[in-house]
């Protein structure tokens, strides 16, 4: 079978855009060192570490916004 049959792409699985902590504090509206502190306090999703870097899942930082969002009607 050649390697990218639908097949073969049926079984692949797609990850969630990953966001970086400066595409956060764009997304914020503030400095990378406000992100940070957020996360360290519980204020905003902490994200994970691959190697040295935190990043988000795009997902989580969408849903934490649509909580939020909620929770101000």
């Amino acid at each position: 079978k050649p390697l990218r049959s639908p097949e073969m792409l049926e079984k692949i699985p797609t990850v969630a855009p990953l966001l970086t902590i400066h595409e956060v504090a764009g997304i914020f509206k503030c400095c990378r060192r406000s992100v940070e502190k957020m996360a360290a306090l519980g204020q905003i999703p902490k994200g994970f570490l691959i190697g040295k870097r935190r990043l988000w899942r795009a997902t989580d930082i969408d849903a934490f916004i649509a909580g939020k969002a909620e929770g101000a009607k």
